[in-house]
């Protein structure tokens, strides 16, 4: 099981706790020439971000 040394073992890579509140990087990847498409979907994103957290999304919102 590939997910067990990440959530399980004694060590876990992944600690929900101790993470909590850091910042999460997000790219979205697109064809050449399909800008909009990369444009819509970050738009989507930022939408859903919101909906979660309120306007603590972009550059400069972020407060540790």
């Amino acid at each position: 099981m590939v997910e067990r040394p990440l959530y399980v073992d004694s060590n876990p890579i992944y600690d929900a706790v101790g993470m909590a509140g850091l910042p999460v990087g997000i790219q979205v990847v697109g064809r050449r020439w399909e800008d909009e498409k990369v444009l819509g979907m970050m738009q989507v994103v930022e939408t859903a971000l919101k909906a979660e957290g309120g306007e603590r999304f972009g550059p400069g919102r972020w407060t540790a």
